[in-house]
């Protein structure tokens, strides 16, 4: 069984959200654990359509102040899909369009966006 830890979630994050309980874990990537045996124990039932807006437009608004060029081209089109995210792919989606917006105006700080978004949605769906 694979599980992910709340620092990766923007990246992994789709229409379903489980907690889950495993034994003899091991990290595998940053992030992922895998386990030989687990178990689901509840749906996050908090991982609801407007929980991804809610996550998607805290993205887009963490960049809209972007200098111009590739950076502002990538939170254009994040706050143009903000609105239709819903919580599947399409709030990752929005994630990832606001994470490269910080890239741009800043190499190499995409992981550590990443990470802040990860974050924000753990705290935001009552996992940390």
């Amino acid at each position: 069984m694979h599980a992910i830890q709340p620092d990766v979630l923007a990246i992994w994050i789709s229409e379903e959200l489980w907690r889950v309980e495993l034994e003899g874990a091991a990290p595998i990537a940053p992030g992922v654990l895998a386990a030989p045996r687990g178990r689901l124990v509840s749906r996050v039932d908090e991982w609801t359509d407007e929980a991804a807006r809610d996550f998607a437009r805290a993205c887009a608004a963490h960049v809209r102040a972007v200098p111009p060029g590739w950076a502002a081209e990538y939170a254009e089109d994040a706050a143009a899909d903000a609105q239709r995210a819903r919580a599947d792919s399409t709030a990752t989606l929005v994630g990832y369009m606001a994470a490269r917006a910080v890239e741009a105006a800043e190499p190499g700080s995409l992981a550590a966006e990443r990470r802040r978004q990860s974050l924000w949605l753990a705290e935001r769906l009552g996992l940390i």
